[in-house]
């Protein structure tokens, strides 16, 4: 059994979509439309793997894109408050996050902050994006860690769900502890939104603090 194989159908029989990488980039084009050629495993073996954001189980990934580990530890402390979820590790100490939202959701994401000469950002992948789940990092050439769990003990439907405020108040206290750490150099993506059903507009304020930064620190 190939590789793409091996990790590649346990996550569709999880509930998962997945599509074939080079590195970090998709193969297939119109991937984001979940073709049944992704599934297509004899063909794609030895490519990294891709795991699909949104769907129908609202699949989202909490991305810390940020090198500075002061920063990126008190960033792992705001995630513990959204509840346990698989971790995976490319570029250590940058880590992912993997929850469902309770309904579909927007790419969301912190201001960019310059932070000893390294941008540093936190981005919550939604509808439209893919993260790597398993193959080698184009950078380190290492692979892919899930270092706790992995993401093939949580079928779709049992991840840790959150809602859209929870999201909100998440990108809003990270941009804060970003601030304290680096200059802004880019501003947040501040707006979320629910399914076309519903006519709410949820705004994720850019500087608001929502959590108190001395209670991460203590």
């Amino acid at each position: 059994m190939n590789r793409y194989e091996k990790y590649g159908k346990p996550l569709v029989d999880s509930g998962y979509d997945i599509t074939p990488l080079n590195g970090k980039v998709p193969i297939i084009k119109a991937w984001q439309t979940r073709p049944d050629q992704s599934q297509d495993y004899g063909k794609f073996d030895g490519k990294n793997i891709g795991v699909l954001c949104g769907g129908i189980h609202h699949v989202i990934a909490l991305d810390i894109d940020v090198k500075h580990k002061p920063a990126t530890d008190m960033l792992r402390l705001l995630v513990e408050e959204l509840g346990s979820a698989p971790e995976r590790i490319g570029n250590a100490p940058k880590t992912l996050f993997v929850f469902r939202c309770s309904v579909q959701v927007s790419k969301v994401k912190t201001g960019v902050y310059d932070i000893k000469g390294e941008d540093a950002c936190v981005e919550i992948l939604a509808e439209g994006q893919q993260f790597v789940a398993s193959g080698k990092h184009p950078d380190t050439k290492k692979n892919y860690s899930w270092p706790n769990d992995s993401i093939m003990d949580y079928p779709a439907d049992e991840l840790t769900e959150v809602t859209i405020e929870e999201i909100q108040n998440f990108i809003s206290s990270a941009d804060s502890i970003l601030s304290t750490f680096g200059e802004l150099k880019a501003k947040s993506i501040s707006a979320a939104k629910a399914p076309q059903a519903s006519n709410s507009n949820y705004m994720f304020a850019e500087n608001e603090q929502s959590t108190d930064i001395k209670r991460l620190t203590a």
